[in-house]
């Protein structure tokens, strides 16, 4: 009987821990915002830089990474993300993981449907502590999967 009980306990002992993890690990990738997006910022209606973002959503708190596709020169930059979804609006702060290329700023954005959000992205300029203009901003819901952004080297 002791040795059932051992089984039991050491049996309940392993399972709650991991089954708090498994439903953590469910409901974050059934949260409608976690997966993969892509974005577009524009200067007088022309791209001028794009991302892949890997992103995950715990409650209305957004994480992610993102890696630069564009342009050419600068592919080998990339950003941690962080922000708040508030309401319709997502308001985010991101930074260069690589600290020797000063990149930094914030997007202000709003979901126009399902698979997009439109707005603002302000950065400061890299010289001096003058901002650069306002830009707009897109974020769409990417057809990749995880297995695409991690083939980005």
């Amino acid at each position: 009987m002791s040795n059932i009980l051992t089984i039991l306990s050491i049996t309940i002992t392993i399972m709650v821990p991991l089954s708090a993890y498994i439903y953590k690990f469910w409901k974050e990738r059934k949260s409608p915002y976690t997966g993969i997006w892509e974005d577009e910022i524009y200067v007088n209606n022309c791209v001028i830089k794009k991302d892949i973002f890997y992103l995950k959503q715990k409650g209305n708190i957004i994480t992610g990474t993102a890696k630069r596709t564009y342009p050419e020169d600068q592919k080998q930059r990339r950003y941690e993300i962080q922000g708040r979804l508030l309401g319709k609006d997502f308001v985010a702060l991101f930074w260069a993981t690589n600290q020797t290329a000063l990149s930094y700023g914030c997007w202000f954005i709003t979901q126009t449907n399902d698979t997009t959000f439109e707005g603002h992205y302000l950065k400061f300029a890299q010289k001096g502590n003058r901002r650069t203009p306002i830009t707009r901003a897109k974020l769409i819901r990417s057809k990749r999967s995880i297995k695409d952004f991690n083939k980005i080297k």
